[in-house]
């Protein structure tokens, strides 16, 4: 939604570019309901919503879900910079909802690069998982 939310997943970007992985980060504006479609999900193979603090958790649940419904196949993660124990039960409440939440980077990056290189699903499937494929974090809006 600001520019600690964009600032925050340009340093998941930077930090993915270091281990090797192609990054993009898209303002919340881009994933807008009006925009969505546009956006270009090309080697997009896993998304990260990017959202400090606990307020606007409403906005980042429909943001998360427009994301999956456009990029349906890719694993999506919702990262709630800073957060604590405290703030479980916002946690818990956006966790049933939209999938998986991390608080630190450290899990981010964890879940990504295990997506990222994971096998192929089936067997014999052809394997279209290069370091070049771009996880897509989105600045929460």
């Amino acid at each position: 939604r600001g520019a600690l939310d964009e600032a925050a997943a340009l340093l998941l970007v930077y930090l993915l570019e270091k281990r090797g992985i192609g990054a993009r980060m898209i303002a919340s504006d881009e994933a807008s309901t009006a925009r969505i479609q546009n956006l270009d999900v090309d080697g997009v193979r896993f998304v990260c919503l990017s959202h400090l603090g606990a307020s606007g958790g409403a906005h980042a649940h429909y943001l998360m879900r427009r994301l999956r419904r456009r990029i349906p196949d890719a694993p999506a993660i919702a990262g709630f910079w800073g957060l604590t124990n405290d703030d479980s039960r916002f946690l818990d409440a956006f966790g049933t909802t939209e999938g998986e939440v991390v608080t630190t980077f450290q899990d981010a990056l964890a879940r990504i690069v295990a997506a990222i290189e994971a096998p192929p699903a089936e067997p014999g499937a052809e394997d279209t998982q290069s370091k070049d494929a771009q996880p897509l974090s989105e600045a929460a809006a």
